[in-house]
């Protein structure tokens, strides 16, 4: 599949055309949302990934991952969820106008976690890369090329668990499982080629 790296507004425009697939009527204590970012660089669009802090208890500990996590109490949607876990993790703080729409709704495949949770990756568009400072459930962050993840889409394959996984290795982060599976829902749906709108 070939791909275009659009302009904020045509992955505006093709988000409200296609809208998401969502499973709906979800229990508050189920949701998650992630932070699917997209900001103007000289090279070219480029989205920000960060490395999960190791931590007891977390599934996703270690992992090369968007920004993101449960739905507090607190969080009055799953906006509010993905701009409170990205200035938590990353110290990133975006405006809530930044935020265009959501990629369709994504079941993690791990095994240990809970069936019923539903992560929504929200797509926001900044003008610029902001400056990063890491959170105590990160260990790295960085704002990658997103024609580097996008261009070939399987560049490896990750062993876990007994399963074999595709992954995308881009500026010394691996990009597997739920992570990559995002960016295979915005390459079809954003990063179309020409003629595709």
């Amino acid at each position: 599949m070939s791909f275009l790296l659009p302009s904020a507004e045509t992955c505006a425009r093709r988000l409200a055309a296609h809208p998401a697939r969502i499973i709906p009527d979800l229990p508050e204590d189920t949701r998650a949302s992630v932070a699917f970012i997209i900001a103007d660089t000289c090279d070219g669009p480029c989205t920000l990934l960060m490395r999960r802090a190791y931590r007891e208890g977390d599934p996703w500990s270690g992992q090369v991952a968007f920004p993101g996590g449960r739905r507090d109490l607190a969080d009055l949607d799953d906006i509010a969820t993905a701009l409170r876990e990205t200035e938590e993790e990353v110290g990133l703080a975006i405006d809530r106008s930044a935020f265009m729409g959501n990629l369709n709704h994504i079941r993690p495949y791990r095994q240990g976690l809970p069936a019923s949770v539903v992560v929504t990756p929200c797509v926001a568009a900044l003008t610029t890369p902001g400056p990063l400072a890491l959170g105590p459930e990160a260990d790295d962050a960085r704002w990658v090329p997103l024609a580097a993840l996008l261009e070939h889409p399987a560049t490896t394959l990750v062993h876990v668990a007994g399963n074999t996984w595709p992954g995308t290795c881009v500026d010394g982060f691996t990009v597997w499982g739920l992570s990559w599976r995002i960016l295979q829902d915005a390459r079809e749906r954003l990063f179309a080629a020409p003629g595709s709108d």
